[in-house]
Protein backbone atom coordinates (compact mmCIF):
# COMPACT_ATOMS: atom_id res chain seq x y z
CA UNK A 1 0.00 0.00 0.00
CA UNK A 2 1.47 3.40 -0.94
CA UNK A 3 2.44 5.57 2.06
CA UNK A 4 -0.17 8.22 1.27
CA UNK A 5 -2.88 5.55 1.04
CA UNK A 6 -1.88 4.10 4.40
CA UNK A 7 -1.97 7.57 5.94
CA UNK A 8 -5.42 8.29 4.55
CA UNK A 9 -6.71 4.89 5.68
CA UNK A 10 -5.41 5.41 9.20
CA UNK A 11 -6.97 8.86 9.40
CA UNK A 12 -10.25 7.57 8.02
CA UNK A 13 -10.34 4.84 10.67
CA UNK A 14 -9.72 7.43 13.38
CA UNK A 15 -12.49 9.74 12.17
CA UNK A 16 -14.91 6.87 11.57
CA UNK A 17 -14.41 5.45 15.06
CA UNK A 18 -14.10 8.52 17.29
CA UNK A 19 -14.65 11.58 15.10
CA UNK A 20 -12.19 14.47 14.68
CA UNK A 21 -9.97 14.99 17.72
CA UNK A 22 -9.43 18.59 18.85
CA UNK A 23 -5.96 17.87 20.19
CA UNK A 24 -3.65 15.26 21.65
CA UNK A 25 -2.55 15.90 25.22
CA UNK A 26 1.14 16.74 25.30
CA UNK A 27 3.64 14.73 27.30
CA UNK A 28 4.92 16.79 30.21
CA UNK A 29 7.28 18.21 31.30
CA UNK A 30 8.97 18.33 27.88
CA UNK A 31 8.04 21.65 26.30
CA UNK A 32 9.66 23.08 23.22
CA UNK A 33 9.36 26.77 22.34
CA UNK A 34 11.30 26.65 19.08
CA UNK A 35 10.18 29.42 16.73
CA UNK A 36 11.42 27.63 13.63
CA UNK A 37 8.95 26.58 10.97
CA UNK A 38 10.09 24.23 8.24
CA UNK A 39 8.49 23.81 4.83
CA UNK A 40 8.91 21.04 2.27
CA UNK A 41 7.51 21.25 -1.27
CA UNK A 42 4.43 19.10 -1.66
CA UNK A 43 4.85 16.28 -4.16
CA UNK A 44 1.90 16.40 -6.52
CA UNK A 45 0.72 13.04 -7.89
CA UNK A 46 2.45 12.21 -11.17
CA UNK A 47 0.07 12.33 -14.09
CA UNK A 48 -2.78 13.87 -12.09
CA UNK A 49 -4.55 16.84 -13.65
CA UNK A 50 -3.91 20.15 -11.91
CA UNK A 51 -7.38 21.42 -12.78
CA UNK A 52 -10.14 20.37 -10.38
CA UNK A 53 -13.51 21.88 -11.17
CA UNK A 54 -13.22 25.65 -10.72
CA UNK A 55 -9.72 25.30 -9.20
CA UNK A 56 -6.26 25.07 -10.77
CA UNK A 57 -3.44 23.88 -8.49
CA UNK A 58 -0.53 26.31 -8.16
CA UNK A 59 1.71 25.23 -5.25
CA UNK A 60 1.79 23.27 -2.01
CA UNK A 61 3.94 22.93 1.10
CA UNK A 62 4.23 20.60 4.09
CA UNK A 63 4.61 22.56 7.33
CA UNK A 64 6.62 21.35 10.31
CA UNK A 65 7.65 22.82 13.63
CA UNK A 66 9.08 21.65 16.95
CA UNK A 67 7.07 24.02 19.12
CA UNK A 68 4.93 21.91 21.43
CA UNK A 69 1.45 21.71 19.96
CA UNK A 70 2.52 22.80 16.47
CA UNK A 71 -0.14 21.67 14.01
CA UNK A 72 -3.88 21.33 14.31
CA UNK A 73 -4.37 24.41 12.14
CA UNK A 74 -8.04 25.17 11.59
CA UNK A 75 -8.18 28.85 10.66
CA UNK A 76 -6.06 31.15 8.54
CA UNK A 77 -5.68 34.69 7.29
CA UNK A 78 -3.18 36.53 5.12
CA UNK A 79 -1.57 39.72 6.43
CA UNK A 80 0.15 40.29 3.08
CA UNK A 81 0.38 38.36 -0.17
CA UNK A 82 2.48 35.60 1.45
CA UNK A 83 2.43 36.54 5.14
CA UNK A 84 0.40 33.88 6.93
CA UNK A 85 -1.47 33.89 10.21
CA UNK A 86 -2.67 30.46 11.40
CA UNK A 87 -4.64 29.47 14.50
CA UNK A 88 -4.60 26.02 16.04
CA UNK A 89 -6.73 23.61 18.03
CA UNK A 90 -3.99 23.72 20.67
CA UNK A 91 -4.35 27.43 21.42
CA UNK A 92 -1.32 28.69 19.50
CA UNK A 93 -1.00 31.24 16.71
CA UNK A 94 1.70 30.91 14.07
CA UNK A 95 2.85 33.78 11.85
CA UNK A 96 5.40 33.59 9.06
CA UNK A 97 6.24 34.79 5.58
CA UNK A 98 6.77 32.12 2.94
CA UNK A 99 8.79 33.20 -0.08
CA UNK A 100 8.05 31.76 -3.50
CA UNK A 101 11.23 29.68 -3.39
CA UNK A 102 10.30 28.10 -0.04
CA UNK A 103 12.12 30.27 2.50
CA UNK A 104 10.41 30.94 5.83
CA UNK A 105 10.98 34.45 7.20
CA UNK A 106 9.96 36.17 10.45
CA UNK A 107 8.34 33.11 12.00
CA UNK A 108 6.58 33.48 15.35
CA UNK A 109 4.74 30.82 17.36
CA UNK A 110 3.04 31.55 20.67
CA UNK A 111 -0.10 30.82 22.64
CA UNK A 112 -3.01 33.20 22.34
CA UNK A 113 -2.58 35.55 25.33
CA UNK A 114 -6.15 35.46 26.61
CA UNK A 115 -9.17 33.36 25.89
CA UNK A 116 -12.02 31.38 27.37
CA UNK A 117 -11.04 29.24 30.35
CA UNK A 118 -7.54 28.39 31.45
CA UNK A 119 -4.60 28.33 29.04
CA UNK A 120 -3.76 24.90 30.49
CA UNK A 121 -7.09 23.54 29.31
CA UNK A 122 -6.69 22.92 25.59
CA UNK A 123 -10.41 22.30 25.15
CA UNK A 124 -11.00 25.88 26.31
CA UNK A 125 -8.53 27.24 23.75
CA UNK A 126 -9.61 25.15 20.74
CA UNK A 127 -9.56 27.76 17.95
CA UNK A 128 -11.45 26.76 14.82
CA UNK A 129 -12.25 29.97 12.92
CA UNK A 130 -10.31 33.15 12.16
CA UNK A 131 -11.53 36.44 10.66
CA UNK A 132 -9.41 39.49 9.87
CA UNK A 133 -10.69 43.05 9.58
CA UNK A 134 -10.13 44.66 6.15
CA UNK A 135 -7.19 46.68 7.52
CA UNK A 136 -5.73 43.61 9.31
CA UNK A 137 -5.68 45.58 12.58
CA UNK A 138 -8.24 43.38 14.33
CA UNK A 139 -8.89 39.65 14.41
CA UNK A 140 -11.83 37.58 15.58
CA UNK A 141 -11.37 33.95 16.64
CA UNK A 142 -14.06 31.34 17.15
CA UNK A 143 -13.47 28.94 20.06
CA UNK A 144 -15.28 25.68 19.47
CA UNK A 145 -15.72 24.04 22.87
CA UNK A 146 -16.42 27.34 24.61
CA UNK A 147 -18.87 28.42 21.89
CA UNK A 148 -17.32 31.87 22.16
CA UNK A 149 -15.94 34.58 19.88
CA UNK A 150 -12.99 36.73 20.96
CA UNK A 151 -11.56 39.84 19.31
CA UNK A 152 -7.80 40.54 19.39
CA UNK A 153 -5.36 43.26 18.45
CA UNK A 154 -3.26 42.81 15.32
CA UNK A 155 -0.21 41.61 17.26
CA UNK A 156 -2.31 38.99 19.13
CA UNK A 157 -0.98 40.41 22.38
CA UNK A 158 -4.24 41.77 23.72
CA UNK A 159 -7.87 40.67 23.81
CA UNK A 160 -10.13 43.58 22.96
CA UNK A 161 -13.56 42.04 23.57
CA UNK A 162 -15.33 38.70 23.77
CA UNK A 163 -18.79 37.18 23.89
CA UNK A 164 -20.59 33.88 24.31
CA UNK A 165 -23.64 34.45 22.12
CA UNK A 166 -26.77 32.95 23.58
CA UNK A 167 -27.66 31.54 20.17
CA UNK A 168 -24.55 29.31 20.31
CA UNK A 169 -24.88 28.01 23.86
CA UNK A 170 -26.86 24.91 22.92
CA UNK A 171 -24.23 23.86 20.38
CA UNK A 172 -22.37 20.70 21.39
CA UNK A 173 -18.76 21.05 22.58
CA UNK A 174 -16.98 19.60 19.55
CA UNK A 175 -19.55 20.76 17.01
CA UNK A 176 -19.47 24.51 17.56
CA UNK A 177 -18.39 27.60 15.55
CA UNK A 178 -16.22 25.92 12.93
CA UNK A 179 -16.65 28.48 10.12
CA UNK A 180 -16.80 32.26 10.36
CA UNK A 181 -16.61 35.09 7.82
CA UNK A 182 -16.94 38.85 7.98
CA UNK A 183 -19.07 39.93 5.04
CA UNK A 184 -18.33 43.06 3.05
CA UNK A 185 -21.19 44.93 4.75
CA UNK A 186 -19.81 44.19 8.22
CA UNK A 187 -22.12 41.32 9.12
CA UNK A 188 -20.64 38.06 10.47
CA UNK A 189 -21.60 34.62 9.18
CA UNK A 190 -21.04 31.65 11.53
CA UNK A 191 -21.66 28.00 10.62
CA UNK A 192 -21.65 25.23 13.21
CA UNK A 193 -19.63 22.16 12.34
CA UNK A 194 -22.28 19.56 13.03
CA UNK A 195 -25.15 20.89 15.11
CA UNK A 196 -27.83 19.07 13.15
CA UNK A 197 -30.61 18.30 15.63
CA UNK A 198 -33.05 19.83 13.15
CA UNK A 199 -34.05 18.13 9.88
CA UNK A 200 -33.57 21.39 8.00
CA UNK A 201 -29.77 21.32 8.37
CA UNK A 202 -26.83 22.48 10.46
CA UNK A 203 -27.38 25.46 12.72
CA UNK A 204 -25.98 28.75 11.51
CA UNK A 205 -26.01 32.42 12.50
CA UNK A 206 -25.84 35.79 10.78
CA UNK A 207 -24.79 38.59 13.15
CA UNK A 208 -25.81 42.16 12.28
CA UNK A 209 -22.26 43.33 13.09
CA UNK A 210 -19.35 42.55 15.38
CA UNK A 211 -20.57 39.56 17.45
CA UNK A 212 -18.46 40.62 20.42
CA UNK A 213 -20.25 43.99 20.49
CA UNK A 214 -23.83 42.86 19.83
CA UNK A 215 -23.98 39.08 20.39
CA UNK A 216 -27.78 38.97 20.51
CA UNK A 217 -28.43 40.93 17.31
CA UNK A 218 -28.51 37.80 15.21
CA UNK A 219 -30.55 35.83 12.69
CA UNK A 220 -30.73 32.08 13.21
CA UNK A 221 -30.90 29.95 10.09
CA UNK A 222 -29.81 26.55 8.79
CA UNK A 223 -27.21 25.33 6.34
CA UNK A 224 -28.04 22.12 4.47
CA UNK A 225 -24.80 20.75 2.96
CA UNK A 226 -26.74 18.12 0.99
CA UNK A 227 -24.15 15.37 1.41
CA UNK A 228 -21.05 17.51 0.82
CA UNK A 229 -19.63 16.76 4.29
CA UNK A 230 -19.07 19.03 7.28
CA UNK A 231 -18.49 22.74 6.72
CA UNK A 232 -15.04 23.69 8.03
CA UNK A 233 -14.59 27.27 6.77
CA UNK A 234 -16.32 30.00 4.79
CA UNK A 235 -15.06 33.05 2.86
CA UNK A 236 -16.84 35.72 0.84
CA UNK A 237 -16.11 36.03 -2.86
CA UNK A 238 -15.79 39.39 -4.64
CA UNK A 239 -19.27 39.01 -6.15
CA UNK A 240 -20.88 38.73 -2.69
CA UNK A 241 -21.49 35.00 -2.67
CA UNK A 242 -19.61 32.81 -0.19
CA UNK A 243 -17.29 29.88 -0.76
CA UNK A 244 -17.81 27.07 1.77
CA UNK A 245 -15.13 24.48 2.52
CA UNK A 246 -16.37 20.96 3.37
CA UNK A 247 -14.59 17.92 4.73
CA UNK A 248 -15.70 14.31 4.36
CA UNK A 249 -13.76 11.22 5.41
CA UNK A 250 -14.47 7.55 4.77
CA UNK A 251 -12.70 4.22 4.93
CA UNK A 252 -13.04 3.83 1.17
CA UNK A 253 -11.89 7.24 -0.07
CA UNK A 254 -10.08 8.82 2.89
CA UNK A 255 -10.35 12.62 2.98
CA UNK A 256 -12.47 14.40 0.41
CA UNK A 257 -12.58 18.20 0.18
CA UNK A 258 -15.54 19.87 -1.47
CA UNK A 259 -15.82 23.57 -2.19
CA UNK A 260 -19.25 25.03 -2.83
CA UNK A 261 -20.75 28.47 -3.41
CA UNK A 262 -23.87 29.88 -1.79
CA UNK A 263 -25.83 33.11 -2.07
CA UNK A 264 -26.28 34.64 1.38
CA UNK A 265 -28.37 37.59 0.19
CA UNK A 266 -31.71 35.95 1.02
CA UNK A 267 -30.88 34.76 4.55
CA UNK A 268 -33.63 35.47 7.05
CA UNK A 269 -34.90 33.87 10.25
CA UNK A 270 -35.13 30.05 9.88
CA UNK A 271 -33.96 30.23 6.26
CA UNK A 272 -32.40 27.06 4.80
CA UNK A 273 -29.21 27.86 2.86
CA UNK A 274 -28.07 25.56 0.06
CA UNK A 275 -24.87 25.53 -1.98
CA UNK A 276 -23.50 24.32 -5.31
CA UNK A 277 -20.31 22.25 -5.53
CA UNK A 278 -17.63 23.87 -7.71
CA UNK A 279 -14.68 21.56 -6.91
CA UNK A 280 -14.17 18.15 -5.35
CA UNK A 281 -10.64 17.20 -4.27
CA UNK A 282 -10.31 13.46 -3.74
CA UNK A 283 -7.61 10.82 -4.41
CA UNK A 284 -5.53 10.72 -6.56
CA UNK A 285 -5.34 14.47 -5.92
CA UNK A 286 -3.59 15.67 -2.77
CA UNK A 287 -6.06 15.33 0.08
CA UNK A 288 -5.97 16.03 3.80
CA UNK A 289 -8.17 17.33 6.58
CA UNK A 290 -8.48 20.88 5.19
CA UNK A 291 -10.16 23.17 7.72
CA UNK A 292 -9.00 26.72 6.96
CA UNK A 293 -8.94 28.88 3.85
CA UNK A 294 -8.54 32.45 2.66
CA UNK A 295 -9.09 34.22 -0.67
CA UNK A 296 -7.00 37.02 -2.16
CA UNK A 297 -6.36 38.89 -5.37
CA UNK A 298 -3.03 38.56 -7.19
CA UNK A 299 -3.19 40.97 -10.11
CA UNK A 300 -6.11 39.81 -12.23
CA UNK A 301 -6.20 36.36 -10.59
CA UNK A 302 -8.34 35.21 -7.69
CA UNK A 303 -6.40 32.83 -5.45
CA UNK A 304 -7.41 30.38 -2.74
CA UNK A 305 -5.09 29.19 0.04
CA UNK A 306 -6.08 26.26 2.28
CA UNK A 307 -4.47 24.78 5.40
CA UNK A 308 -5.05 21.33 6.88
CA UNK A 309 -5.52 20.22 10.47
CA UNK A 310 -3.25 17.24 11.19
CA UNK A 311 -4.91 16.56 14.56
CA UNK A 312 -1.32 16.25 15.87
CA UNK A 313 -1.29 12.72 14.46
CA UNK A 314 1.91 11.40 12.92
CA UNK A 315 0.09 9.90 9.95
CA UNK A 316 -1.46 13.24 8.97
CA UNK A 317 0.19 16.40 7.63
CA UNK A 318 -0.10 20.16 8.00
CA UNK A 319 -0.46 21.19 4.37
CA UNK A 320 -0.57 24.68 2.90
CA UNK A 321 -1.86 24.64 -0.68
CA UNK A 322 -2.72 27.29 -3.24
CA UNK A 323 -5.22 27.18 -6.10
CA UNK A 324 -6.30 29.67 -8.73
CA UNK A 325 -10.08 30.13 -8.85
CA UNK A 326 -11.70 30.27 -12.26
CA UNK A 327 -14.58 32.78 -11.80
CA UNK A 328 -16.27 31.58 -14.99
CA UNK A 329 -16.89 28.18 -13.37
CA UNK A 330 -18.40 29.49 -10.14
Amino acid sequence: MPPHAARILAAACLFALIGPTPFVEMVKPAFNQSQEIGVTPLVYPAGASRTIGALAYREGWVLDGRYTGFGGFSGMALLGEREFFLVSDTGIVARFTLTRDGQVLDSSIKPVPEGPGSADNKYARDMEALVASPDRETFWIGFEHANAIWKYSADSEKALAHARPQAMQSWAGNRGPESMARLNDGRFLVLSENVDDDPRGKRALLFAGDPTAAPDDVIRFFYDPQGKGLATDVQQLPDGRVLILHREVSLRHGFITRLAIADVGAIRQDYVLHSKTVAEIAPPFVTENFEGMTILREGDDLMLWMVSDDNLMGFQRSLLVKYRINPALL
